[in-house]
């Protein structure tokens, strides 16, 4: 019957950062260690009539999000929908959008 030993730090290392980096960027973490990239979304903005602007994501799924400030980590981000093409008013200030999967 074997032994069993602590791995060290070195062992540790390169999954902790695979893990850090997925969830950074919306990746999906499992507990079996497998790492699930996010994928990468393409938000083009298709055409614009008066105020309105017609976003079109590629690939299609998810939720568009918008919030008016990135200045910290806790913005809120609130639902525009899941409509693929989707459409925005352009209003006064800024904003900031992204699509949750």
């Amino acid at each position: 019957m074997g032994r069993n030993r602590e791995p060290d730090g070195d062992e540790f290392a390169p999954r902790v950062a695979a893990h850090y980096q997925a969830g950074k960027s919306g990746g999906v973490l499992t507990t079996s260690g497998t790492v699930t990239p996010a994928a990468s979304v393409s938000l083009n903005v298709l055409s614009r009539s008066g105020n309105d602007l017609t976003l079109y994501r590629t690939p299609d799924g998810g939720t568009l999000q918008t919030t008016p400030t990135l200045l910290n980590v806790s913005n809120v981000w609130n639902p525009v929908g899941t409509a693929n093409p989707a459409t925005i008013r352009i209003g006064t200030g800024a904003g900031f959008y992204r699509v949750k999967q």
